[in-house]
């Protein structure tokens, strides 16, 4: 992988020692890349299960750039699903606005015909750009920050996180909002950045 791609140094052979990790992290990609690859001839139940979410991705390519930074090592299953997770939310917004009506339609989607096990944690927002009011659902994810002028962390309460998508139909989420003040920034991050580990 590093000889293609020269950023992925650090991950040149690098092993990962879990109890889901077979592989070293660059050849998981290019297995996992791999298995993608033959996804739709294969008829194993794997590929079957996974092959029939395919046809409701608009843009397949993008689970091949995925699978390049998909996290934790959860491979073609866990790329299959943030495509169509992704092809949701965009088809979803474009049709409301309302945040819990919003989520409620991507929780309710992704329930049905869920992989045992997977979900999905999230965070749905939206800022009025007018308005500077920012409006967000957590479903399961960590908490977003906003880093203040001054320098100081505001964090949205864990009060507010919900499940995360996938896991029970009509699930009641809520809504949390702040006004954004003139040169605040609000920060959304992957759950690969809380669990990243330095090399010891």
């Amino acid at each position: 992988l590093y000889a293609l791609f020269p950023e992925y140094e650090k991950v040149d052979c690098l092993v990962i020692r879990d109890f889901y990790h077979r592989y070293t992290v660059d050849e998981h990609m290019f297995r996992a890349i791999g298995v993608l690859h033959r996804l739709e001839d294969d008829q194993d139940e794997f590929s079957q299960r996974f092959g029939r979410l395919l046809p409701e991705i608009s843009n397949p390519e993008y689970i091949y750039f995925a699978l390049l930074f998909h996290d934790a090592g959860k491979g073609v299953p866990g790329a299959l699903i943030m495509a169509r997770i992704s092809s949701c939310v965009q088809n979803t917004m474009s049709f409301t606005s309302d945040l819990v009506e919003a989520i409620t339609a991507i929780n309710s989607h992704m329930c049905v015909n869920a992989a045992e096990g997977r979900f999905v944690t999230f965070v749905l927002s939206v800022i009025d750009l007018d308005t500077h009011q920012l409006s967000l659902v957590n479903a399961g994810h960590m908490c977003p920050m906003i880093l203040r002028v001054d320098g100081s962390i505001e964090e949205f309460g864990e009060e507010a996180v919900g499940l995360p998508i996938g896991v029970v139909e009509d699930f009641g989420y809520e809504v949390v909002g702040r006004l954004i003040e003139p040169g605040e920034t609000v920060v959304i991050f992957t759950d690969g950045v809380d669990e990243a580990m330095n090399p010891d």
